[in-house]
């Protein structure tokens, strides 16, 4: 169990997603030429490009995740074998929900605006370098920017500089990224190794359904933070 927990626990942080409220760009006409993406639906599929033991492998091909947006509310929904995690984050309180399922047990975390600045504590002074690579990923034309956290590590992000979303999934983890995140990495706790990739695989653009971000805590467990 203690894997399985480890794999999660670096998901909270890496989520997801996509709250990924994007710094529109300062110049007007590359603002202009950005569309703004109010609702969304987009999946990912969750890979890993390290030697991971063969049942954290099994795992991660049998495990989801989702994110949705819908004005400022975002939700990411990372469901696996064994474990089923929600994130629920309004954008404008800057505040979270995250629901997690281990079997039969249920537990649920509710984070205030400074409880959820605490979580994301990691992102604290990230600097993120915008380079020239180039990809397509679901038909975007893609760019690369390198994170770089405090305490030295790097991960990639490929984003979208011809769309941003009205919100996201995590405000702190793509700080500075100008545009819609279809790819990123996220290192495992625990290891220096093992790195988690998300890669979008489908977008929607119709209208997400407001019960998608209804909250209700009956039949889980309350973790005081």
């Amino acid at each position: 169990m203690k894997p399985l927990f480890l794999l999660f626990s670096s998901m909270v942080l890496g989520t997801a997603i996509v709250n990924l409220t994007v710094n529109a760009p300062q110049q007007g006409t590359q603002q202009a030429r950005q569309k703004l993406v109010a609702e969304a639906t987009v999946e990912f599929t969750i890979t890993s490009d390290s030697a991971v033991d063969a049942n954290l492998k099994n795992i991660l091909q049998q495990t989801t995740k989702t994110l949705y947006i819908k004005g400022s509310q975002s939700r990411v929904d990372i469901f696996g074998p064994a474990y089923k995690q929600t994130t629920i984050i309004d954008g404008k309180q800057n505040t979270a929900t995250i629901f997690r399922e281990i079997g039969d047990n249920k537990f649920v975390s509710i984070l205030n605006t400074a409880q959820w600045k605490a979580f994301n504590s990691k992102y604290d002074d990230m600097k993120v370098e915008l380079v020239k690579a180039t990809k397509k990923i679901l038909n975007y034309d893609c760019l690369q920017a390198i994170a770089t956290l405090k305490d030295g590590s790097q991960y990639t992000i490929w984003y979208a500089p011809n769309i941003y979303p009205s919100t996201g999934e995590n405000s702190y983890q793509f700080k500075g990224v100008p545009g819609f995140v279809l790819e990123y990495d996220s290192q495992m706790e625990g290891s220096q190794k093992s790195t988690i990739r998300y890669t979008a695989t489908k977008m929607s653009l119709l209208p997400v359904p407001t019960a998608m971000f209804q909250i209700s805590t009956q039949g889980y467990r309350l973790l005081q933070q």
